[in-house]
């Protein structure tokens, strides 16, 4: 679930929302049980860090951790998301 959510925040930022959508969870347990600690792990970001409480609020992924996907990974695709 992890590796989803960081492929997915690298993608573009997204809220807890669409995460939800996405994912098919429930926020409080994706919030509770995955991108409290991503984000304490320096994993993930908020796309408004000193807005916290932001309605909009979306996660992205930490540059480095960006960096480290890519070299990672043998090839890069391009995957559009849209949420009408």
């Amino acid at each position: 679930m992890r590796e989803i959510i960081k492929k997915l925040c690298k993608i573009h930022p997204l809220t807890l929302s669409q995460l939800g959508i996405l994912l098919k969870r429930e926020k409080a347990p994706l919030r509770n049980n995955y991108l409290s600690s991503m984000v304490k792990q320096e994993i993930l970001e908020y796309e408004y860090p000193f807005e916290k409480n932001r309605p909009d609020q979306a996660y992205k992924l930490k540059k480095e951790m960006d960096e480290k996907l890519i070299q990672g990974s043998g090839r890069r695709g391009r995957v559009k998301i849209n949420f009408h």
